[in-house]
């Protein structure tokens, strides 16, 4: 687990990284083959089959069409080949009543109180993505689908797509059904970019907006081990930020 800087108000951006894959550069690639054309040029040459002057033809050659097919994959890791839309509105509340309702299970309220929980989660959201956009310095798109799944929010940066799950916690616990069902979505979501956008990479982000003692948010890290996230295509971030820090930074004066 890596600690980022303090922010102001004392606010924790503690975040833990799962890698999981590693992609292979397309430019790296290409220098490689370009290294393997001009060293069977350069055998052939002492092999005497060609003539000094075809060996630099081939070489230049080479070294001309390089850039051109680097541009081509730069092009294709771009917005291009990355399909998203905003989110239908009825996903969007789908969404939002999973949320709540893990979050009404673990405090145990009644019905007549959901309005109010609902509140209170769509606020949290909504300053816990803020605060991703201050530490990122980028655009974050809320509630998008891309390539068809349903995020609460994207961001794409460096040729990495970032899709995050915010995740409202007053216990120190998250399931093992709430966790299967994030990694199932960004595994579909890899699946899909592998095969339309090159070199882009995709990261997972769960967001997790917490109402802890001390002692519960350690035991919540101390959950969140590398053995519950085996097997997912995609790196992870889990940030880690507090409802009421949020607040004294974004609302209160």
């Amino acid at each position: 687990m890596q600690s980022g800087a303090i922010m102001p108000y004392e606010i924790e951006n503690v975040f833990r990284t799962f890698a999981r894959r590693q992609i292979i550069n397309g430019s790296l690639l290409l220098s490689a083959a370009i290294a393997f054309l001009v060293f069977l040029a350069v055998a052939a040459l002492i092999l005497g089959y060609l003539t000094a002057a075809i060996v630099i033809l081939i070489a230049g050659a080479a070294l001309a069409i390089y850039p051109v097919f680097r541009s081509i994959l730069e092009t294709r890791a771009g917005n291009e080949g990355l399909k998203w839309q905003p989110a239908d509105p009825a996903i969007q509340r789908q969404q939002l009543g999973i949320s709540v309702d893990y979050l009404s299970k673990s405090l145990d309220i009644d019905a007549e109180s959901l309005a109010d929980l609902q509140s209170a989660f769509i606020v949290a959201e909504d300053l816990a993505l803020r605060q991703i956009q201050t530490q990122e310095k980028c655009a974050v798109i809320r509630q998008s689908e891309v390539f068809g799944i349903a995020f609460d929010a994207i961001y794409l940066k460096d040729r990495t797509l970032v899709c995050i799950e915010v995740i409202f916690l007053v216990t120190p616990a998250v399931s093992d059904e709430r966790i299967s069902a994030v990694l199932k979505k960004s595994k579909a979501v890899a699946k899909a970019a592998r095969k339309s956008v090159a070199e882009l990479n995709v990261r997972l982000m769960l967001l997790i907006i917490t109402q802890l003692q001390p002692e519960d948010l350690q035991k919540l890290r101390a959950n969140l081990t590398a053995s519950r996230f085996s097997g997912t295509p995609v790196d992870i971030d889990i940030r880690f930020m507090d409802f009421e820090a949020l607040q004294r930074i974004y609302v209160c004066d």
